[in-house]
């Protein structure tokens, strides 16, 4: 019998456990090491792990970020102004964030970089 290992992740509701998606990071077949290199991850599999980790979660946080559609200084509706892509650099991954810009009839605007926000 041939084994291996799946690496999946989910986006859940917490108080229901409803799978809402479901992506498979990685699948590897359980084979027996002849090399130091053959044993566990290689740093580059291990560094490509981490991306696609931080990719999936990235794109529901991002999402929730866009959502900003009140006015903090009046509370009025805001309105989109496009988007700007914004980098995130993590420990080991970097990554592009896109932010929607948003805009009030007040003179606000969202903060256009993940390091702003």
């Amino acid at each position: 019998m041939q084994m291996g290992i799946r690496l999946v992740a989910e986006y859940y509701d917490t108080k229901s456990g409803k799978v809402i998606e479901t992506r498979l990071l990685r699948e590897d077949k359980i084979k027996r090491p002849t090399t130091l290199k053959e044993f566990g991850y290689l740093h580059s599999e291990q560094i490509q792990l981490l991306q696609t980790i931080q990719d999936f979660k990235l794109h529901y946080e991002t999402k929730l970020i866009n959502e900003e559609a009140i006015c903090p200084n009046c509370h009025h509706k805001t309105s989109p102004r496009g988007t700007r892509k914004s980098n995130f650099h993590a420990v080991f991954t970097d990554h592009k964030i896109s932010i929607q810009r948003r805009r009030c009839q007040c003179g606000w605007s969202n903060p256009d970089s993940v390091e702003a926000i």
